[in-house]
């Protein structure tokens, strides 16, 4: 399979649209987008949290309501879907009279998103000064970008040797290219690591041999997960790749092979 066989709306202009129907969204199947990255997700456990910024529709009377929404696909679904279509999909909210029942709303979302995905996902509204988004969080780890750095580093078993060590290493400097446009993704990677001590200047210079990969978000930290996982030999190891906003909506998607819960996180350039 193209990509170009999904019919996604990646690279095509698209009249604004002025109907609130499921019709926008573009399912991607996840096993597509392994097999592209080489990604074996069965040794782990995650979630997608997708953070909505400029979500809004009309009450009866035509009323703006303003809203940030928070969404979470789990990785077990057969499809992720194209933040494109997800964009298209809430701007044809805009201008729509769904009413003032926040409830109703909340529901008609997470039955679309979820239909779409082929499994279950949770959908959260709150007003634009409450909830969990309206704090930043302050990162605790340690930071890899200033390790000195070595040019053309290809991930290899040398990555980490000597005593185990638990700690949360994290890189402001990831970059990815979007699989259809090539422009650029940026996003801070985050890792909760118990194994043999990693090579900080090591992990720096894998993270960047990524710089000019195209791929969705999702599979790009599924890869990383897994690469970082069977390279270090990590006894439990969890990625969490906090892209930027792209249209009003940030993608963190969270890997771990130690299923744990996903932390709550919202960094400051976010």
């Amino acid at each position: 399979m193209n990509l170009e066989d999904l019919g996604l709306p990646l690279g095509q202009n698209v009249a604004q649209p002025d109907h609130f129907t499921a019709d926008h969204l573009a399912p991607v199947p996840r096993a597509w987008a392994r097999d592209k990255e080489g990604v074996d997700a069965s040794a782990m456990d995650g979630v997608d949290v997708w953070n909505l910024w400029e979500l809004s529709w009309l009450d009866l009377d035509g009323r703006p309501i303003q809203a940030i929404g928070r969404f979470f696909v789990p990785h077990s679904s057969p499809n992720l879907v194209e933040s494109k279509s997800i964009k298209l999909y809430f701007n044809s909210m805009n201008n729509e009279r769904l009413g003032s029942d926040w409830e109703a709303v909340r529901k008609r979302i997470a039955d679309d998103l979820s239909a779409k995905a082929g499994a279950p996902v949770r959908v959260e509204l709150t007003a634009v000064d409450q909830g969990v988004l309206a704090g930043v969080t302050s990162l605790e780890g340690e930071c890899i970008d200033d390790a000195p750095w070595i040019d053309g580093y290809e991930l290899g078993g040398d990555i980490a040797s000597g005593p185990d060590e638990r700690v949360t290493l994290y890189s402001h400097a990831f970059r990815s290219l979007c699989p259809v446009t090539a422009q650029p993704d940026w996003a801070t990677v985050i890792i909760d690591y118990q194994g043999p001590r990693i090579d900080r200047s090591k992990l720096s210079g894998y993270l960047a041999s990524l710089r000019n990969h195209q791929g969705f978000h999702e599979a790009c930290c599924e890869r990383i997960t897994g690469e970082l996982a069977s390279a270090t030999g990590a006894t439990s190891l969890s990625v969490q790749a906090c892209f930027l906003r792209r249209g009003g909506i940030d993608i963190n998607p969270y890997r771990s092979t130690a299923f744990s819960e996903v932390p709550a996180r919202r960094l400051s350039r976010q």
